[in-house]
């Protein structure tokens, strides 16, 4: 059956049983013109929102509708991470085309509800229409922070380290090993977690929100566009440079092993993007609480670079010299 015999109210009745919920915080959800939340004095709100377009964002031929779901909430959890907050609560538009299957449409809310059950945050509200061509998929997400622990982009300081959690580069890899598909039978399971880190990547909510408690970080930001220039955002925002080092890069073996197979980019890991790992700064004496949460959440986090005097971001080769990538990340509008 085609999403246009169900109709629209047909849609959002698929959407409020799978994704509907009662909550004490909740005063009004899903049904009526705005949702209205109620939350504690002593906490900060936070409100993030992104978009993801069919042939721009992700495509059809190896992306299922589950991926889809689960990649478009994922990645706004990894926003309000990044600043130190817990999810709570989201909206959800959604544009189909009319002959969109039914079985697409729930496969799709079922990737949603996966993520939504994972991190513990509940659908308030939304909208549904049609398209002529594309999908169209828009989270606007709600979280919580307290006052004293919300971390930004601008608080890196002269002195402070730069650190990363998990691996660099395995999104790339793993968009690059979907798109090209020239390796052998067992390419999947080969490479499972490069392909899972592109089509299904997990926030590092935990260890934000602890590195957030603690009042570790003076400044974070996810990494989504690219390491070099999520780096370079927080540097324009806190108006000092970076420099990181290339040989401090953590890569995962899998991303050794499928680098020699397929003819990466040498700069994956500085431009890539979409790893969704925490880029952050913090001065050096908080390097053993960090070992500590690295430990306690069985989650890597290595120091690749420092905080220096000056402007932008320095990049240092295995040689000593520097390296100017061709470009330091991805860019809408930008050829």
């Amino acid at each position: 059956m085609k999403i246009g015999k169900t109709g629209e109210f047909g849609l959002i009745n698929i959407i409020n049983e799978t994704l509907g919920a009662k909550d004490g915080t909740i005063i009004k959800g899903i049904g009526d013109d705005a949702a209205a939340l109620k939350l504690e004095n002593n906490n900060l709100l936070l409100l993030t929102t992104d978009m993801l377009i069919e042939g721009i964002h992700f495509d059809l031929s190896y992306c299922t509708p589950y991926n889809i779901g689960a990649k478009a909430l994922a990645v706004n959890i990894s926003d309000v991470a990044a600043m130190g907050g817990k999810p709570t609560f989201y909206l959800l538009s959604i544009a189909l085309p009319e002959q969109t299957d039914r079985f697409f449409f729930e496969n799709l809310i079922k990737g949603f509800h996966d993520i939504s059950d994972r991190f513990g945050i509940r659908l308030i509200g939304g909208d549904t229409v049609a398209s002529k061509d594309n999908i169209v998929i828009n989270i606007s997400l709600l979280g919580e922070v307290g006052r004293e622990e919300m971390i930004c982009r601008n608080g890196a300081q002269k002195g402070d380290k730069i650190f990363v959690t998990g691996t660099i580069g395995d999104s790339a890899a793993g968009l690059a090993i979907l798109t090209d598909k020239p390796g052998p039978g067992d390419m999947d399971l080969k490479y499972h977690s490069l392909l899972a880190k592109h089509l299904t990547p997990t926030p590092r909510v935990d260890v934000a929100n602890m590195i957030a408690e603690m009042k570790i970080a003076n400044s974070m930001i996810d990494i989504s566009d690219g390491m070099a220039i999520d780096l370079k955002r927080i540097c324009d925002e806190s108006m000092v440079r970076g420099r990181i080092w290339l040989e401090k890069i953590p890569l995962s073996n899998e991303y050794k092993m499928a680098k020699k197979e397929f003819a990466f980019n040498a700069e994956h890991p500085l431009t890539g993007g979409e790893d969704y790992e925490l880029l952050f700064t913090a001065p050096d004496y908080r390097r053993d609480e960090l070992f500590g949460i690295s430990q306690n959440f069985d989650c890597p986090i290595t120091e690749i670079g420092e905080i220096c005097q000056g402007r932008e971001v320095e990049i240092i080769g295995r040689d000593g010299k520097p390296v100017k990538p061709d470009r330091l990340g991805y860019e809408h509008f930008k050829v």
